[in-house]
């Protein structure tokens, strides 16, 4: 999957989630915490499935808020 989008010119960076936690920063992630994306958007379920088929694992979205 990774070679795939490295040449169309559109590399993709699989992450756990401890490395997706290590991006926020200064930001906090707030309730509900990192959940997948088809939580987060209404979609068919076969279009997730054929996301997640697509990019090789899961999609997540989360909520991040910024310390003052």
């Amino acid at each position: 999957m990774e070679e795939f989008y490295k040449k169309v010119r559109e590399p993709v960076y699989p992450r756990n989630e401890p490395t997706i936690r290590a991006l926020f920063g200064e930001w906090t992630l707030c309730e509900p915490g990192l959940r997948p994306l088809e939580e987060w958007i209404p979609v068919e379920r076969t279009r997730v499935e054929k996301a997640t088929e697509m990019s090789g694992g899961n999609l997540v979205g989360a909520i991040l808020a910024k310390e003052r």
